[in-house]
Protein backbone atom coordinates (compact mmCIF):
# COMPACT_ATOMS: atom_id res chain seq x y z
CA UNK A 1 0.00 0.00 0.00
CA UNK A 2 2.69 2.47 0.94
CA UNK A 3 6.06 3.11 -0.56
CA UNK A 4 9.06 1.77 1.32
CA UNK A 5 9.56 3.58 4.65
CA UNK A 6 12.94 4.43 6.06
CA UNK A 7 14.10 3.73 9.61
CA UNK A 8 11.80 5.33 12.16
CA UNK A 9 14.35 7.02 14.35
CA UNK A 10 17.29 8.01 12.14
CA UNK A 11 16.88 7.52 8.39
CA UNK A 12 20.16 6.89 6.62
CA UNK A 13 19.60 9.75 4.23
CA UNK A 14 16.88 12.13 3.19
CA UNK A 15 14.67 10.21 0.73
CA UNK A 16 12.55 11.73 -1.96
CA UNK A 17 9.07 12.99 -1.12
CA UNK A 18 6.44 10.27 -0.87
CA UNK A 19 2.88 10.93 -1.96
CA UNK A 20 -0.13 9.88 0.14
CA UNK A 21 -3.78 10.75 0.38
CA UNK A 22 -5.21 11.93 3.68
CA UNK A 23 -7.26 8.75 3.73
CA UNK A 24 -4.05 6.69 3.94
CA UNK A 25 -2.80 8.51 7.05
CA UNK A 26 -4.70 6.49 9.69
CA UNK A 27 -3.31 3.18 8.39
CA UNK A 28 0.11 4.78 8.04
CA UNK A 29 0.02 5.92 11.67
CA UNK A 30 -1.05 2.45 12.82
CA UNK A 31 1.80 0.91 10.85
CA UNK A 32 4.24 3.41 12.29
CA UNK A 33 3.15 2.54 15.83
CA UNK A 34 4.03 -1.10 15.16
CA UNK A 35 7.44 0.03 13.87
CA UNK A 36 8.05 2.01 17.06
CA UNK A 37 7.30 -1.07 19.16
CA UNK A 38 9.42 -3.34 16.99
CA UNK A 39 12.42 -1.01 16.80
CA UNK A 40 12.36 -0.28 20.51
CA UNK A 41 12.26 -3.99 21.25
CA UNK A 42 15.21 -4.62 18.94
CA UNK A 43 17.26 -1.73 20.33
CA UNK A 44 16.78 -2.75 23.95
CA UNK A 45 16.82 -6.54 23.60
CA UNK A 46 20.49 -6.89 24.57
CA UNK A 47 20.18 -4.67 27.65
CA UNK A 48 16.99 -6.40 28.79
CA UNK A 49 18.59 -9.83 28.53
CA UNK A 50 21.68 -8.60 30.36
CA UNK A 51 19.61 -7.02 33.14
CA UNK A 52 17.65 -10.25 33.64
CA UNK A 53 20.92 -12.23 33.87
CA UNK A 54 22.41 -9.70 36.29
CA UNK A 55 19.32 -9.82 38.51
CA UNK A 56 19.53 -13.62 38.68
CA UNK A 57 23.21 -13.49 39.54
CA UNK A 58 22.58 -10.76 42.10
CA UNK A 59 19.93 -12.87 43.85
CA UNK A 60 22.43 -15.72 44.10
CA UNK A 61 25.07 -13.44 45.60
CA UNK A 62 22.63 -12.20 48.24
CA UNK A 63 21.53 -15.77 49.02
CA UNK A 64 25.18 -16.84 49.44
CA UNK A 65 25.76 -14.29 52.21
CA UNK A 66 23.94 -16.40 54.80
CA UNK A 67 25.99 -19.53 54.04
CA UNK A 68 29.24 -17.57 54.20
CA UNK A 69 28.30 -16.36 57.65
CA UNK A 70 27.93 -19.92 58.86
CA UNK A 71 31.25 -21.04 57.36
CA UNK A 72 33.45 -18.31 58.73
CA UNK A 73 34.19 -17.08 62.22
CA UNK A 74 33.85 -13.38 62.86
CA UNK A 75 34.52 -10.98 65.61
CA UNK A 76 31.62 -11.23 68.05
CA UNK A 77 30.48 -7.69 67.31
CA UNK A 78 30.51 -8.36 63.57
CA UNK A 79 28.64 -11.59 64.08
CA UNK A 80 25.96 -9.66 65.95
CA UNK A 81 25.70 -7.17 63.10
CA UNK A 82 25.46 -9.95 60.56
CA UNK A 83 22.89 -11.82 62.60
CA UNK A 84 20.62 -8.78 63.04
CA UNK A 85 21.11 -6.95 59.75
CA UNK A 86 21.57 -9.68 57.16
CA UNK A 87 17.93 -10.88 57.24
CA UNK A 88 16.69 -7.33 56.75
CA UNK A 89 19.11 -6.80 53.86
CA UNK A 90 18.10 -10.09 52.23
CA UNK A 91 14.40 -9.21 52.57
CA UNK A 92 14.91 -5.77 51.01
CA UNK A 93 16.97 -7.11 48.12
CA UNK A 94 14.71 -10.11 47.42
CA UNK A 95 11.68 -7.79 47.46
CA UNK A 96 13.28 -5.72 44.70
CA UNK A 97 14.56 -8.69 42.70
CA UNK A 98 11.76 -11.26 43.00
CA UNK A 99 9.18 -9.67 40.68
CA UNK A 100 9.37 -10.75 37.04
CA UNK A 101 10.08 -8.01 34.50
CA UNK A 102 7.49 -7.56 31.69
CA UNK A 103 8.33 -8.26 28.06
CA UNK A 104 7.14 -4.86 26.85
CA UNK A 105 10.28 -2.65 26.70
CA UNK A 106 8.70 0.43 28.30
CA UNK A 107 7.00 -1.58 31.01
CA UNK A 108 10.27 -3.46 31.49
CA UNK A 109 12.13 -0.17 31.84
CA UNK A 110 9.70 1.13 34.44
CA UNK A 111 9.72 -2.10 36.46
CA UNK A 112 13.51 -2.42 36.22
CA UNK A 113 13.92 1.18 37.36
CA UNK A 114 11.80 0.50 40.47
CA UNK A 115 13.77 -2.68 41.12
CA UNK A 116 17.06 -0.80 40.79
CA UNK A 117 15.86 1.90 43.19
CA UNK A 118 15.01 -0.80 45.74
CA UNK A 119 18.46 -2.38 45.41
CA UNK A 120 20.22 0.99 45.79
CA UNK A 121 18.09 1.75 48.82
CA UNK A 122 18.94 -1.66 50.32
CA UNK A 123 22.66 -1.08 49.81
CA UNK A 124 22.58 2.41 51.33
CA UNK A 125 20.44 1.16 54.21
CA UNK A 126 21.09 -2.25 55.78
CA UNK A 127 23.84 -2.93 53.22
CA UNK A 128 26.25 -0.37 54.62
CA UNK A 129 26.35 -2.22 57.96
CA UNK A 130 27.37 -5.42 56.18
CA UNK A 131 30.41 -4.00 54.39
CA UNK A 132 32.67 -4.72 57.36
CA UNK A 133 31.30 -8.26 57.66
CA UNK A 134 31.34 -9.20 53.96
CA UNK A 135 33.69 -6.68 52.33
CA UNK A 136 34.41 -8.69 49.15
CA UNK A 137 30.88 -10.00 48.73
CA UNK A 138 29.28 -6.60 49.29
CA UNK A 139 31.71 -5.04 46.84
CA UNK A 140 30.69 -7.60 44.22
CA UNK A 141 27.00 -6.98 44.94
CA UNK A 142 27.47 -3.23 44.64
CA UNK A 143 29.36 -3.59 41.36
CA UNK A 144 26.58 -5.78 40.00
CA UNK A 145 23.94 -3.21 41.00
CA UNK A 146 26.04 -0.53 39.31
CA UNK A 147 26.22 -2.67 36.18
CA UNK A 148 22.43 -2.96 36.14
CA UNK A 149 22.31 0.83 36.39
CA UNK A 150 24.65 1.17 33.42
CA UNK A 151 22.48 -1.17 31.36
CA UNK A 152 19.43 0.89 32.32
CA UNK A 153 21.25 4.06 31.23
CA UNK A 154 22.03 2.40 27.92
CA UNK A 155 18.30 1.78 27.40
CA UNK A 156 17.29 5.36 28.27
CA UNK A 157 17.90 7.06 24.88
CA UNK A 158 15.85 4.44 23.01
CA UNK A 159 13.08 4.61 25.61
CA UNK A 160 13.02 8.43 25.49
CA UNK A 161 13.01 8.45 21.70
CA UNK A 162 10.19 5.92 21.57
CA UNK A 163 8.19 7.95 24.07
CA UNK A 164 8.69 11.07 21.98
CA UNK A 165 7.59 9.17 18.91
CA UNK A 166 4.55 7.84 20.77
CA UNK A 167 3.65 11.34 21.94
CA UNK A 168 3.95 12.63 18.38
CA UNK A 169 1.94 9.67 17.11
CA UNK A 170 -0.76 10.37 19.73
CA UNK A 171 -0.91 14.01 18.64
CA UNK A 172 -1.19 13.07 14.96
CA UNK A 173 -3.88 10.52 15.74
CA UNK A 174 -5.85 13.09 17.78
CA UNK A 175 -5.51 15.64 14.96
CA UNK A 176 -6.65 13.04 12.44
CA UNK A 177 -9.69 12.23 14.58
CA UNK A 178 -10.57 15.91 14.92
CA UNK A 179 -9.95 16.49 11.19
CA UNK A 180 -12.25 13.61 10.28
CA UNK A 181 -14.92 14.88 12.70
CA UNK A 182 -14.58 18.46 11.40
CA UNK A 183 -14.95 17.36 7.78
CA UNK A 184 -18.03 15.28 8.60
CA UNK A 185 -19.47 18.15 10.63
CA UNK A 186 -18.90 20.56 7.76
CA UNK A 187 -20.50 18.13 5.30
CA UNK A 188 -23.55 17.77 7.57
CA UNK A 189 -23.67 21.55 8.02
CA UNK A 190 -23.53 22.17 4.28
CA UNK A 191 -26.32 19.65 3.65
CA UNK A 192 -28.42 21.16 6.43
CA UNK A 193 -27.89 24.69 5.08
CA UNK A 194 -29.37 23.59 1.75
CA UNK A 195 -32.33 21.92 3.48
CA UNK A 196 -32.95 24.93 5.72
CA UNK A 197 -32.89 27.34 2.79
CA UNK A 198 -35.47 25.21 1.00
CA UNK A 199 -37.65 24.99 4.11
CA UNK A 200 -37.42 28.74 4.74
CA UNK A 201 -38.42 29.42 1.13
CA UNK A 202 -41.45 27.13 1.47
CA UNK A 203 -42.47 28.64 4.81
CA UNK A 204 -41.99 32.16 3.45
CA UNK A 205 -44.23 31.38 0.46
CA UNK A 206 -46.95 29.99 2.75
CA UNK A 207 -46.60 32.99 5.07
CA UNK A 208 -46.88 35.50 2.20
CA UNK A 209 -50.02 33.77 0.89
CA UNK A 210 -51.47 33.83 4.39
CA UNK A 211 -50.73 37.55 4.77
CA UNK A 212 -52.42 38.21 1.42
CA UNK A 213 -55.51 36.35 2.69
CA UNK A 214 -55.48 38.40 5.90
CA UNK A 215 -55.27 41.64 3.88
CA UNK A 216 -58.20 40.50 1.73
CA UNK A 217 -60.33 39.69 4.80
CA UNK A 218 -59.42 43.01 6.45
CA UNK A 219 -60.49 44.87 3.33
CA UNK A 220 -63.78 42.97 3.28
CA UNK A 221 -64.36 43.80 6.93
CA UNK A 222 -63.74 47.50 6.31
CA UNK A 223 -65.96 47.83 3.24
CA UNK A 224 -68.58 45.06 3.56
CA UNK A 225 -71.67 44.40 5.64
CA UNK A 226 -69.67 44.25 8.87
CA UNK A 227 -69.10 47.99 8.80
CA UNK A 228 -72.56 48.81 10.19
CA UNK A 229 -72.19 46.15 12.90
CA UNK A 230 -68.76 47.52 13.80
CA UNK A 231 -70.15 51.08 14.04
CA UNK A 232 -73.01 49.87 16.25
CA UNK A 233 -70.50 48.06 18.45
CA UNK A 234 -68.42 51.24 18.76
CA UNK A 235 -71.54 53.22 19.75
CA UNK A 236 -72.47 50.69 22.44
CA UNK A 237 -68.93 50.77 23.74
CA UNK A 238 -69.08 54.57 24.00
CA UNK A 239 -72.37 54.31 25.89
CA UNK A 240 -70.83 51.88 28.33
CA UNK A 241 -67.81 54.15 28.82
CA UNK A 242 -70.11 57.14 29.39
CA UNK A 243 -71.99 55.27 32.14
CA UNK A 244 -68.71 54.16 33.67
CA UNK A 245 -67.35 57.72 33.66
CA UNK A 246 -70.59 59.04 35.25
CA UNK A 247 -70.43 56.47 38.03
CA UNK A 248 -66.74 57.11 38.52
CA UNK A 249 -67.42 60.86 38.77
CA UNK A 250 -70.06 60.36 41.49
CA UNK A 251 -67.78 58.00 43.45
CA UNK A 252 -64.89 60.49 43.21
CA UNK A 253 -67.09 63.30 44.64
CA UNK A 254 -68.30 60.98 47.43
CA UNK A 255 -64.73 59.99 48.25
CA UNK A 256 -63.62 63.64 48.39
CA UNK A 257 -66.49 64.67 50.72
CA UNK A 258 -65.99 61.65 53.00
CA UNK A 259 -62.24 62.34 53.18
CA UNK A 260 -62.96 65.94 54.31
CA UNK A 261 -65.42 64.63 56.90
CA UNK A 262 -62.81 62.14 58.15
CA UNK A 263 -60.29 64.94 58.72
CA UNK A 264 -62.89 67.03 60.61
CA UNK A 265 -63.76 64.12 62.92
CA UNK A 266 -60.11 63.34 63.61
CA UNK A 267 -59.41 66.99 64.35
CA UNK A 268 -62.39 67.43 66.69
CA UNK A 269 -62.90 63.96 68.21
CA UNK A 270 -59.67 62.04 67.73
CA UNK A 271 -58.33 59.37 65.35
CA UNK A 272 -60.74 56.64 66.47
CA UNK A 273 -63.77 58.71 65.47
CA UNK A 274 -62.71 58.81 61.83
CA UNK A 275 -61.79 55.14 61.47
CA UNK A 276 -64.99 54.01 59.68
CA UNK A 277 -64.77 56.90 57.25
CA UNK A 278 -61.10 56.12 56.58
CA UNK A 279 -61.87 52.47 55.68
CA UNK A 280 -64.70 53.50 53.38
CA UNK A 281 -62.61 56.12 51.59
CA UNK A 282 -59.74 53.63 51.18
CA UNK A 283 -62.15 51.30 49.37
CA UNK A 284 -63.03 54.08 46.93
CA UNK A 285 -59.40 55.02 46.47
CA UNK A 286 -58.44 51.67 44.92
CA UNK A 287 -57.75 51.06 41.23
CA UNK A 288 -60.87 51.07 39.05
CA UNK A 289 -64.46 51.04 40.23
CA UNK A 290 -65.09 48.81 43.29
CA UNK A 291 -67.95 46.30 43.34
CA UNK A 292 -71.38 47.60 44.23
CA UNK A 293 -71.63 45.49 47.41
CA UNK A 294 -68.36 47.02 48.64
CA UNK A 295 -69.81 50.57 48.46
CA UNK A 296 -73.53 50.69 49.14
CA UNK A 297 -73.62 49.19 52.68
CA UNK A 298 -70.95 51.58 53.93
CA UNK A 299 -72.47 54.54 52.10
CA UNK A 300 -75.94 53.92 53.64
CA UNK A 301 -74.48 53.46 57.12
CA UNK A 302 -72.17 56.49 57.11
CA UNK A 303 -74.30 58.96 55.13
CA UNK A 304 -76.32 60.13 58.21
CA UNK A 305 -73.05 61.19 59.87
CA UNK A 306 -72.10 63.20 56.77
CA UNK A 307 -75.56 64.81 56.58
CA UNK A 308 -75.41 65.76 60.27
CA UNK A 309 -71.98 67.36 59.80
CA UNK A 310 -73.28 69.32 56.78
CA UNK A 311 -76.33 70.59 58.68
CA UNK A 312 -74.22 71.61 61.69
CA UNK A 313 -71.80 73.49 59.49
CA UNK A 314 -68.84 71.30 60.53
CA UNK A 315 -68.54 70.11 56.91
CA UNK A 316 -68.70 72.71 54.15
CA UNK A 317 -69.66 71.68 50.59
CA UNK A 318 -67.75 73.90 48.17
CA UNK A 319 -68.48 73.03 44.55
CA UNK A 320 -71.58 72.36 42.46
CA UNK A 321 -71.06 68.60 42.24
CA UNK A 322 -70.73 68.16 46.01
CA UNK A 323 -73.80 70.29 46.71
CA UNK A 324 -75.85 68.40 44.11
CA UNK A 325 -74.99 64.90 45.39
CA UNK A 326 -75.40 65.70 49.10
CA UNK A 327 -78.55 67.84 48.82
CA UNK A 328 -81.65 66.73 50.74
CA UNK A 329 -83.47 66.17 47.45
CA UNK A 330 -81.04 63.44 46.30
CA UNK A 331 -81.24 59.85 47.54
CA UNK A 332 -77.50 59.26 47.22
CA UNK A 333 -77.49 55.46 47.78
CA UNK A 334 -80.28 55.10 45.21
CA UNK A 335 -78.35 57.25 42.71
CA UNK A 336 -75.21 55.19 43.16
CA UNK A 337 -77.21 51.96 42.83
CA UNK A 338 -78.79 53.24 39.63
CA UNK A 339 -75.32 54.19 38.34
CA UNK A 340 -74.10 50.64 38.84
CA UNK A 341 -77.29 49.28 37.20
CA UNK A 342 -76.95 51.51 34.12
CA UNK A 343 -73.24 50.67 33.83
CA UNK A 344 -73.97 46.92 34.02
CA UNK A 345 -76.80 47.16 31.49
CA UNK A 346 -74.62 49.12 29.06
CA UNK A 347 -71.82 46.58 29.43
CA UNK A 348 -74.16 43.64 28.79
CA UNK A 349 -75.45 45.23 25.59
CA UNK A 350 -71.94 45.98 24.40
CA UNK A 351 -70.63 42.51 25.33
CA UNK A 352 -73.53 40.71 23.59
CA UNK A 353 -73.05 42.72 20.43
CA UNK A 354 -69.27 42.19 20.59
CA UNK A 355 -69.75 38.41 20.82
CA UNK A 356 -72.03 38.49 17.76
CA UNK A 357 -69.42 40.55 15.93
CA UNK A 358 -66.49 38.31 16.89
CA UNK A 359 -68.39 35.13 16.00
CA UNK A 360 -69.06 36.32 12.46
CA UNK A 361 -67.54 33.58 10.20
CA UNK A 362 -65.29 35.95 8.31
CA UNK A 363 -63.86 37.34 11.57
CA UNK A 364 -63.38 33.83 12.92
CA UNK A 365 -61.41 33.05 9.78
CA UNK A 366 -59.42 36.26 10.25
CA UNK A 367 -58.57 35.36 13.84
CA UNK A 368 -57.43 31.86 12.84
CA UNK A 369 -55.37 33.26 9.97
CA UNK A 370 -53.64 35.80 12.23
CA UNK A 371 -52.69 33.13 14.77
CA UNK A 372 -51.35 30.91 12.01
CA UNK A 373 -49.39 33.82 10.53
CA UNK A 374 -47.82 34.53 13.93
CA UNK A 375 -46.89 30.86 14.30
CA UNK A 376 -45.33 30.68 10.85
CA UNK A 377 -43.45 33.94 11.36
CA UNK A 378 -41.96 32.63 14.61
CA UNK A 379 -41.04 29.36 12.86
CA UNK A 380 -39.34 31.22 10.02
CA UNK A 381 -37.32 33.28 12.51
CA UNK A 382 -36.27 30.09 14.33
CA UNK A 383 -35.18 28.53 11.01
CA UNK A 384 -33.22 31.67 10.09
CA UNK A 385 -31.52 31.66 13.48
CA UNK A 386 -30.50 28.01 13.06
CA UNK A 387 -29.29 28.71 9.53
CA UNK A 388 -27.17 31.61 10.77
CA UNK A 389 -25.63 29.43 13.47
CA UNK A 390 -24.71 26.67 11.01
CA UNK A 391 -23.27 29.15 8.50
CA UNK A 392 -21.10 30.65 11.25
CA UNK A 393 -20.02 27.18 12.38
CA UNK A 394 -19.11 26.20 8.82
CA UNK A 395 -17.09 29.40 8.46
CA UNK A 396 -15.14 28.43 11.58
CA UNK A 397 -14.61 24.90 10.24
CA UNK A 398 -13.37 26.29 6.90
CA UNK A 399 -10.52 27.92 8.83
CA UNK A 400 -9.96 25.00 11.21
CA UNK A 401 -9.78 22.21 8.62
CA UNK A 402 -6.75 23.59 6.68
CA UNK A 403 -4.92 24.16 9.98
CA UNK A 404 -5.64 20.57 11.03
CA UNK A 405 -4.50 19.26 7.65
CA UNK A 406 -1.24 21.19 7.99
CA UNK A 407 -0.67 19.87 11.52
CA UNK A 408 -1.36 16.29 10.42
CA UNK A 409 0.92 16.77 7.42
CA UNK A 410 3.77 18.08 9.58
CA UNK A 411 3.26 15.38 12.21
CA UNK A 412 3.35 12.57 9.64
CA UNK A 413 6.54 14.00 8.11
CA UNK A 414 8.17 13.95 11.53
CA UNK A 415 7.03 10.37 12.11
CA UNK A 416 8.33 9.18 8.74
CA UNK A 417 11.46 11.26 8.73
CA UNK A 418 11.04 12.43 5.14
CA UNK A 419 9.03 14.86 3.02
CA UNK A 420 5.39 13.93 2.45
CA UNK A 421 3.13 15.24 -0.29
CA UNK A 422 -0.64 15.01 -0.03
CA UNK A 423 -2.71 14.27 -3.12
CA UNK A 424 -6.46 14.63 -3.55
CA UNK A 425 -8.61 11.56 -2.86
CA UNK A 426 -10.16 12.00 -6.32
CA UNK A 427 -6.93 11.96 -8.34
Amino acid sequence: MFKRIRSLFKPAKEPEAVVYTLGEFPSLVDSREKDIIRILSEKTQKQRNTIRDLRSALKELVQDLASKEREEAFHPKLETIAKNTLPLFERAMFSSLSKDLPEDPEMFYHAATESLKGCVKGLSGQGRYLQGVFPEEMKEIREMVDQIGREMNAMTPAIAEARNQRALLSTVRADLTRLNAAEKEKKRGTDEVDLLKEEIAREKGDYDRLRNRIDTINEAVKTGSLRDLREELAELNNEFLDEERALQSDLSVIAHVFRKAEKVLIRTMGAAAGKDLELFVDTLAGTGIPAEDQILPGLSRLLPIISSMIESGDLILKNKEEKELFSKEIDLPARVREGYTRREAAYRLFHAKERVYQETPILTELSVAKREAERREAHIEALKSRLSGIVQKNATLEHEIPDLEERVHGGVEKLLGHVVLIKSEDT
